[in-house]
């Protein structure tokens, strides 16, 4: 039977406060603030929930993000299970949870990397940047010759985005971006 985390008790959200930033789910609290440019966490309980330990390492480590609206930084499943001593696959089957900041509700899947590179650069590529880019790249091709998935990912690799096929893939039928023989088939003659 595949365990899945502690689920709050309602809606996880960030807050802001005077001194730092909120995360809860409206019984249990964490509070995190920046102290001397060291990002400090404190819980309200010894016992919070395992989805709310998550999302406050995100916002710990994305704390500039929700505090300032600074970009995403690099942060990878594996940093976030070595930190609450879990495994990768317990923060996985996470990553669907919605946290909700300033009244945006995302997934904690928009705050990973992806594990690709950009460029020389061995730092993982924010999954944002990949589907605006593939976007971007379908957005621009010859219609009587799109880009398949395959052409898709040289094309990135050509810009310094390094992916695999099958993560252009899923990225292009998450944003409800047919296939390139479909796209193709339905495009006026």
């Amino acid at each position: 039977m595949r365990r899945t985390p502690k689920e709050p008790a309602g809606p996880l959200r960030v807050e802001r406060e005077a001194d730092g930033l909120l995360v809860t789910d409206g019984s249990d609290r964490i509070t995190v603030k920046k102290v001397d440019g060291a990002v400090e966490v404190t819980a309200d309980s010894m016992k919070t929930p395992k989805l709310l330990n998550i999302a406050a390492i995100i916002v710990c480590r994305q704390y500039e993000h929700f505090a300032n609206g600074w970009p995403l930084v690099r942060m990878t499943l594996d940093d976030v299970a070595s930190e609450l001593g879990v495994h990768a696959s317990t923060i996985s089957r996470a990553k669907d949870t919605p946290l909700s900041s300033d009244g945006e509700v995302r997934s904690f899947d928009d705050f990973f990397s992806v594990s690709g590179s950009r460029g020389d650069d061995a730092d993982s590529v924010l999954a944002q940047e990949v589907q605006r880019a593939i976007q971007r790249l379908i957005a621009a091709e010859s219609p009587d010759s799109p880009l398949s998935d395959e052409n898709l990912t040289k094309q990135l690799a050509k810009e310094g985005i390094v992916v695999a096929r099958r993560t252009v893939c899923k990225y292009r039928e998450a944003a409800g971006i047919l296939a390139s023989f479909e796209r193709k088939r339905i495009r006026p003659a």
